[in-house]
């Protein structure tokens, strides 16, 4: 392969990758000598991304969206002081709000506490779930 070859094939991936495409990577003799990694490979990409896809298919009300839009807008964990001024309620409406996302794994606690959470990053699903909600 010339590098001129293989510049058009990362530029090529870097598109894919651009419009949402999952890429896995397999060498021929892998694929010729070692078909049931490949397979188990496959099977665990797919588990990841389809297996929980009973998820995907939730139907997102406004209220999700607009913080899912928000979350995705800003560069840091969502805060409930946030979703209170994004949404005009109370602390505890906001709090409320975001315990119910993350029951939904929309969202996922920031950082490593558990009893005592003041901010919350999306979810690696929330994503998937955005995208198919609004396309």
């Amino acid at each position: 392969m010339s590098r001129n070859q293989f510049s058009d094939q990362w530029i090529r991936q870097n598109h894919l990758v651009i419009d949402g495409w999952k890429i896995l990577h397999f060498s021929y003799d892998d694929v010729k000598d070692r078909p049931r990694m490949c397979e188990q490979i496959l099977q665990q990409f797919m588990g990841r991304f389809l297996g929980r896809d009973a998820s995907t298919y939730v139907k997102l009300n406004y209220v999700e969206k607009e913080v899912i839009r928000f979350a995705l807008n800003i560069d840091r964990a969502i805060k409930p002081n946030d979703v209170s001024a994004l949404l005009d309620v109370g602390s505890r409406k906001s709090y409320q709000v975001l315990k119910a996302m993350t029951d939904k794994s929309l969202l996922k606690p920031a950082g490593s506490g558990r009893k005592c959470i003041r901010g919350y990053n999306l979810h690696e699903q929330a994503q998937a779930i955005w995208e198919k909600n609004n396309h």
